[in-house]
Order: structure tokens, then sequence, then C-alpha cells
């Protein structure tokens, strides 16, 4: 029993950190810029659908935002201060969601995968099911979620000719 709990914490840990550092390399690699607006919010003048203009006002309301200064051009400092609001954001949605006894802190147990889903990332990436992720298995995973991530859900495109 005591083993299997241990097991159980490392395979978590480890999904943890690979989803962790796999979402932030596909940040910083792909300027992910995080939550999808809603339809509301990009259908500025209600009228049920969405033009190009209404995106592009939306981008540029986003930039306009961020560039705190006022210059037209965002510096690390201010890309810096967006990102730290983005992951205040982030984390306050994770605790209000899986803070299931009420008391601002997240324990290990609250943090586990939902029942029937334990281990579900490791299980993917175990592509010949040896019980073990080799370094083949790890790259292909990475590889296949940058593809999903490149085109913001699209598949990437392939830049060879």
């Amino acid at each position: 029993m005591n083993r299997l709990f241990v097991r159980t914490g490392i395979t978590m840990l480890l999904a943890v950190g690979v989803t962790v550092a796999l979402t932030t390399l596909a940040e910083a690699r792909d300027g992910h810029r995080g939550r999808m607006p809603t339809f509301e919010t990009l259908d500025t003048n209600d009228d049920g659908s969405i033009t190009m203009q209404e995106v592009l006002a939306h981008r540029a309301s986003r930039f306009e935002s961020a560039d705190t200064d006022g210059d037209g051009l965002l510096s690390a400092q201010e890309l810096n201060a967006r990102a730290q609001d983005r992951l205040r954001e982030r984390t306050a949605r994770m605790i209000e969601r899986r803070d299931t006894d009420n008391d601002g802190f997240l324990s290990a147990e609250e943090l586990s995968p939902p029942e029937g889903r334990e281990g579900r990332m490791f299980n993917r990436m175990d592509a010949d099911e040896d019980g073990a992720i080799s370094k083949e298995e790890f790259e292909t995973a990475t590889e296949k979620r940058r593809g999903r991530h490149r085109g913001h859900g699209r598949p990437a495109e392939s830049t060879t000719e």
C-alpha cells in the first residue's frame, strides 16, 4: 500500500512536471496568448457575427492595455507584467476549482487527477506500454504536443518544400 502511494505520487509529480515544462516551453516559443476571448467579447456591435475589423480591434485593445507606458512598444517589463497577471488569474481559477475543502490551499490530494485519470499522460507517452518512458517516446510526445499548439489547436504546417 505504501509503495503504491509512493508510485502514484511520483507519477503525479512527473505528470505535473512534464505538463508545466511543456506548457512553459510552448508559451515561450509560440507566444501563446492564453484563453480565447468569448464570442460576446469579440462581437462588439452585438450583431451575431464577428468581423475581421472586430478581431483586429480586440487585438489592438489588448496591445494597448499591455503597453502601460503608451510608447507603442512592449518592453520585457511590460510583457513580464502581463504574464504575471495571467499567471495570477490562472492560479486563482485553479485554487477555486480544486480547493474542495475551501481552506485557500491545495493539498497533494486536491491536485491529484480525477478518479480514473491517474497516469493518463504517462500512459499516453509510454507508447510501447512497457511501464517506462524512453527518450524517444518523450521526444515523440513533445513533438506531438508542439504540433497541436503551434497553430493554437491546428496541426503545424510543414516547413519543408
